[in-house]
């Protein structure tokens, strides 16, 4: 079990992929017909630092771990494959 800075880091990444999941499942019919995630998604998971997860934090990354990036893909993947998809190729 992780504990400390390291959990608290990335319990609020894994609260942050939970936190869209409801915007995500509701625009889930317009990404598959546009082949593409919405400008609004990308801001939000780029404010939440999903596409720098694996960068150290001194080049201004979120420096987490591999089990909790893999974490946070998955919980965005529960709300949409390509949305979990997108944040995976994107770190």
């Amino acid at each position: 079990m992780v504990t400390g800075v390291a959990a608290t880091a990335a319990d609020a990444l894994l609260a942050a992929a939970r936190a869209p999941q409801p915007r995500v499942f509701a625009l889930a019919e317009a990404m598959e017909c546009e082949r593409r995630l919405p400008g609004e998604l990308v801001r939000a998971f780029g404010d939440a630092g999903f596409f720098h997860m694996l960068l150290p934090r001194e080049f201004g990354g979120q420096q987490a771990d591999l089990v909790t990036a893999a974490c946070v893909v998955e919980e965005l993947a529960y709300a949409d494959g390509a949305a979990g998809w997108c944040v995976m190729i994107a770190q």
